[in-house]
Parts: C-alpha cells; sequence; structure tokens
C-alpha cells in the first residue's frame, strides 16, 4: 500500500468535517464528493430562487442530497459504540416526533417461522377468495407459455 501526504488547513478540515489525520482513499473520496453534492445543489437552488420557480423541488433536492451525506457519514463510522449512541439518537428523535415506533429495534437471533408469524399477526392467504380471482381472469395458456412470456 502507498501513502500520499496531503496538506490542509485546521479550518479546511473543520470545514469538510475531517476528524482523523489518517483517511483511506475512500474516505477521502466520500468527503469531495459530499462537498461536490453540496456545490452542485447551491448552483440547483441559486437559479430556482432567482425565478422564484419551483422552491418546493428545490427543497426537495436539498432534503434528499442532506440525507444521502447523512447515509455516507454514518457508512464510514467503524466503531461500533459510536453507531449504538446514534442509533439512541435517532430512537429518540422518533419518539420526540410522534412516530410511536422505534428506528431500530433489536433482532432476535433465533426465531421461529411460527414467532414471526404470531409476531406480525399473518392470517395467510384467503384460499377461497384466491380461488375466485383465478377463475375471474381465465387464463387458458399452457404454464410453460406464460413463463416464457414473463
Amino acid at each position: 500500500m502507498k501513502n500520499l501526504n496531503i496538506t490542509i488547513s485546521n479550518e479546511e478540515m473543520e470545514k469538510f468535517g475531517i476528524y482523523k489525520t489518517n483517511l483511506s482513499f475512500s474516505e477521502l473520496m466520500s468527503i469531495i464528493i459530499n462537498e461536490l453534492i453540496g456545490e452542485a445543489n447551491a448552483m440547483v437552488g441559486e437559479p430556482l430562487q432567482k425565478y422564484g420557480q419551483a422552491q418546493a423541488n428545490f427543497r426537495d433536492i436539498s432534503m434528499k442530497a442532506r440525507k444521502k451525506n447523512i447515509i455516507r457519514s454514518i457508512e464510514r463510522i467503524n466503531n461500533d459504540s459510536a453507531l449504538r449512541s446514534l442509533e439512541k439518537i435517532l430512537n429518540e428523535i422518533a419518539v420526540s416526533a410522534n412516530l410511536n415506533t422505534d428506528i431500530f429495534r433489536p433482532s432476535k437471533q433465533d426465531i421461529t417461522v411460527e414467532e414471526m408469524i404470531k409476531s406480525q399477526n399473518y392470517t395467510g392467504i384467503d384460499l377461497d377468495a384466491f380461488d375466485r380471482i383465478i377463475r375471474e381472469l381465465d387464463i387458458r395458456e399452457p404454464l410453460d407459455e406464460l413463463l416464457k412470456s414473463v
């Protein structure tokens, strides 16, 4: 593996959210991509704001870009306790926003199909209704021809 030395000011490190002095190339590329996305959003937003058009669209674009930036930032986290802290914060936000659900729920290591069916209140297929739909469709082609057409 080769090393590449890059000089960057403290202000730039803070601006780009760089908190480590050793980064992998993929981490550096992710930071660069995030910055380029932010600049692209600003370029798209200026004309929209200048002409007073499609403000909702700009907000949507901006929100999607911010979500992608957050996801990219999370992908760079390689520390289990940091991820657990983030999960806790996200769950607190969900509760305060009255989403009435945990964003992250611990998963069971072992679960049977019966337990899954019970926890999800799965009732199965209504066979009479399913047979009625089949009769209504009135499909006459052989199964192999139907499969070829898919």
